[in-house]
This record gives C-alpha cells, structure tokens and sequence, in this order.
C-alpha cells in the first residue's frame, strides 16, 4: 500500500444534509455528515443498504447537490462554483467507478476509455490531441491486462474485464480522486480479488487518492481507514489493514 498518505486533506464534507420526496413522504437520506479524505489515502466507507452511501459518493462527485452543506476540494468550495465550473471539475478532478460498468455499449473498449478526454475540447482541438490521447488510453487498457480486448464490446467482455475498462475510464483524466461505489459487487469472488488488485495498485505506484463505497468488509478491511455509515452520519471509524 502506498506509504505516501498525507496529512492533508484532499477532500472535506462539512454538514451534508440530503432529503428525497417520495409522494407525499420525504425521506431523509443524510443527516449532517462530515468526513475528510486525505491526499493518497484509501478509505472504505461501509453500511447496510439504504443507509446513504451511495449518496455521499454522488455528492462528493458532484453528481448531486445537497440541500445543506459544503464540499472543498484543496480548499474550494465545490458547490459556490457557477455550473459550468462545476462540469469541469466534476470532469478532471474526478474518476467514478461504478457496481454496473456504465459502459456505453455501441462503443470499444479503447473508445469508452477515451470518452472522457472528449469531453471539454471543441472538434478542432481534439483532432490535434486524439493521437496523443489514444495513445493513453492504449497504455491504460495495457496497464490493466486489456492490450488485446481494445475492440471487443462491452457485451463481448467478461464482468471483470468490464469494471478494468470503467477503471481505464476513470484514469483517463488523470483524476486526483477516484469515487468507487460497490466496485466488486457485481463480481465473483476470484474477479474480485484481482479488481481489487487493480485498485490498489494505484495506490501503491501513484499515490491514488481512493474512496470506496462496499458492503465488502474484507475489501474494506485492507484500506488505510474505514468509515461506517447508520442513518444518514458517520458514526465510527477505524484504521484498516493498509496503516498496519
């Protein structure tokens, strides 16, 4: 695991509220919660079903906004940020992992890894960058085992082979922080072990910031620190495996 984990916070949730209407009920999802991430750090953050995980994780990503609360990023408060910077960030300063791939199934393996990088530049610039990106993008799918899936499809694809291709994604923007959320749990347990691998690597050879939504405890157990999650807070931490 990497030895290189800061002190410093990468990441900050302050006092996230969330609520949901469902007809006429709301359904309150966060209640108050704060965490902070730190720059090179793996934390696990674990819970039963329902209890707003997933959730955090959208927040944190800027794919949702709370109805209370702040989220800095380096000391930023993401959400002060006008829509348009908020894309942006939400594009570079992030990489998502999700349970169920959310591959685009038209495209290759090579072209849903390059997705990302198109996003941003108009038509012109990416035609002086796509050589310079695509080589990327084959160095990435090589770092993960997948040299010779570049053309398959994600239907032609195992689900291991699928999740290495949504991590190839992630990566592509050179992400400071990767936002996982169930990353095995659509996996049999020999794939999990070596997406597991995949993710931990990074962390070993980059330094890369992780946080990872699971109901696996054995993953969790061996990140640098769990969170667990009840009723919308954080309500215990403990150091993982990976600090030992």
């Amino acid at each position: 695991m990497s030895e290189s984990v800061s002190s410093d916070p990468i990441l900050v949730a302050s006092g996230i509220h969330k609520k949901y209407r469902m007809g006429s009920e709301e359904i309150l999802i966060l209640q108050g919660l704060s965490m902070t991430l730190a720059e090179g750090e793996i934390l696990a953050v674990v819970g039963a079903s329902g209890v707003g995980k997933s959730t955090l994780l959208h927040i944190l990503g800027l794919l949702d906004t709370p109805d209370q609360g702040t989220v800095t990023f380096r000391g930023e408060d993401l959400f002060a940020l006008p829509p348009k910077q908020r894309a942006e960030r939400r594009n570079r300063v992030f990489g998502f992992i999700f349970q169920f791939y959310h591959l685009i199934p038209e495209l290759t393996a090579l072209e849903n890894v390059l997705l990302p990088s198109m996003i941003g530049p108009g038509f012109l610039a990416w035609r002086r960058v796509r050589r310079e990106r695509r080589e990327k993008a084959l160095g990435i799918l090589g770092d993960l085992g997948l040299s010779h899936r570049l053309k398959h499809r994600p239907a032609q694809l195992s689900g291991g082979e699928r999740q290495r291709v949504a991590i190839g994604r992630a990566l592509m923007n050179d992400p400071a922080v990767l936002l996982c959320d169930e990353p095995t749990g659509n996996l049999d347990p020999v794939t999990r072990v070596g997406v597991q691998e995949a993710l931990w690597g990074l962390n070993r050879r980059r330094g890369q910031t992780i946080l990872v939504v699971t109901h696996d405890e054995r993953m969790a157990a061996e990140a640098h620190r769990v969170a667990r999650m009840d009723h919308g807070a954080l309500v215990e931490e403990s150091t993982g495996g990976a600090s030992a």
